[in-house]
């Protein structure tokens, strides 16, 4: 059995490639979403100064490596925008834009703690994000400078 690719994929980060239908369809594979919160930068626990204690962010150089940019922190900003101008925080924006996209089949969850899991449940199971708030959206990941996107299959 073939393991099913699990890319890191957020409203930041996008494996696009791999999500990719003719691929999906010609190997028979379910693509897995991991990191949608991205690593936490988008639920707010990080300030631009320094990373939660304890967080991945905080412990592991490879992860702030990877989400601990200027850049990152305004669209986490901007997220949080557009999360509030709609009535809903942020975290619920993200799990919904990601389990709602094409070609994505599941959502790997985290969660620090036991009362994460029943909103981000929640949002994963409710419905897609209105069509103006999925292109507001995307126009945080298409502002994204192309040389601050990690490659994730290296």
């Amino acid at each position: 059995m073939t393991e099913p690719p699990h890319p890191p994929f957020a409203v930041r980060f996008r494996s696009t490639g791999i999500c990719q239908k003719e691929f999906r369809r010609g190997e028979k594979l379910g693509v897995i979403a991991y990191n949608p919160l991205m690593s936490g930068l988008l639920t707010g626990k990080h300030s631009r100064g320094m990373a939660a204690p304890g967080s991945r962010l905080a412990d592991s150089p490879e992860y702030r490596q990877r989400y601990w940019s200027e850049e990152n922190f305004n669209a986490a900003e901007e997220c949080r925008k557009i999360a509030e101008k709609a009535g809903m925080t942020p975290v619920e924006l993200a799990l919904r834009w990601c389990a709602h996209q094409p070609g994505i089949d599941s959502v790997l969850l985290g969660a620090s703690r036991e009362s994460h899991l029943t909103p981000n449940m929640s949002a994963i199971l409710g419905p897609p994000l209105p069509k103006d708030m999925a292109e507001a959206c995307d126009q945080v990941w298409a502002h994204m400078s192309v040389g601050t996107r990690y490659r994730y299959y290296r």
